[in-house]
């Protein structure tokens, strides 16, 4: 991965030039690692620079956590609590320093739309949500178009368009790039070092990586679905409940599909790791949030390494 992500910050544009080299990864990635990586490495390695730049991005992701964990709870202790565990946890650390992966920034997105919707601030909210499904991870969908459908500010139109114009716009671009190559929506990894049951069904089952996509990302979108469906038919009525309603909405559309779609790589968890920080309250949740940082790792280094 760090040869792959040096040879995109090298070249920041090679996606939207439609290099088929780097098509499985989101248009804009390389731009928001080379704002941080190009810079580093003008004093550090490659090796360096690409983990500083992780670094980096955990330290947005940790201000727009404590935005809005100032807005959930005006508990000082809470505070403190929440965000020893966001820097303590090995969720954080083994994402950004020990495995440099680029999920971070992805969480970025999700944490900086959720605290802008919490200020009110719902069409800018989604505006930056639809920026990351371009520049951090095609996951962002997911919790992006699940707050469309259910907030209530302004109009369901405009809440689509501030959300999905830019990317539609840049991904229609990058097709007309790439056209008959493999690009990013038919990418289809093996499930070795997948973090949940699916790394042990694909032998029983015999599902080549091609079908388990379409098969698993059919009934996961589905589920998914359907439970954010759920919740606009419980809300309309009801109303939503300010931050913590577009907390729950966010990490109920991931977890999800979290635990059904076949490739959830170990690093996928760092997305939604800081909305399970946002929510908790009592010893067991942040018992729960450790372990949900801590055995996808487990499960990477003893199974995930030893079957590749």
């Amino acid at each position: 991965d760090i040869h792959m992500h040096l040879a995109m910050v090298l070249d920041p544009f090679c996606i939207l030039k439609g290099l088929p080299e780097h098509a499985q990864h989101p248009p804009l990635l390389p731009l928001v690692e080379a704002a941080f990586a190009t810079p580093l490495m003008l004093g550090f390695s490659p090796y360096w620079a690409l983990r500083l730049t992780y670094l980096a991005w955990e330290v947005l992701l940790a201000l727009c956590f404590f935005v809005v964990l100032s807005s959930v709870t005006q508990n000082i202790r809470a505070r403190r609590v929440g965000l020893a565990c966001f820097i303590a946890f090995p969720m954080g650390w083994m994402t950004t320093v020990v495995m440099p992966q680029d999920e971070v920034i992805a969480a970025t997105f999700i944490v900086a739309m959720i605290a802008l919707i919490g200020r009110g601030m719902i069409l800018r909210g989604l505006f930056i949500g639809g920026i990351g499904v371009i520049a951090g991870k095609i996951f962002v969908v997911l919790p992006l178009g699940a707050l469309v459908l259910l907030l209530r500010q302004s109009t369901l139109i405009r809440r689509g368009v501030a959300a999905f114009a830019l990317p539609i716009a840049v991904q229609i671009f990058v097709q007309m790039q790439q056209a008959g190559q493999e690009g990013l929506l038919n990418f289809s990894p093996a499930a070795a070092f997948g973090a949940n049951l699916w790394p042990l069904l694909m032998p029983i089952t015999g599902l080549s990586p091609g079908v388990a996509l379409k098969l698993t990302a059919l009934i996961a979108g589905g589920i998914s679905g359907g439970v954010v469906l759920a919740l606009w038919v419980r809300c309309r009525s009801r109303g939503d409940a300010g931050v913590e309603f577009a907390i729950r909405v966010a990490l109920i559309s991931m977890l999800w599909v979290w635990a059904i779609f076949y490739h959830v790589g170990t690093s996928y968890f760092m997305m939604t790791f800081p909305l399970q920080l946002l929510l908790a309250r009592r010893l067991l949740d942040y018992g729960l949030a450790f372990g949900l940082a801590t055995l996808p790792w487990a499960v990477n280094f003893f199974y995930g390494v030893a079957n590749a």
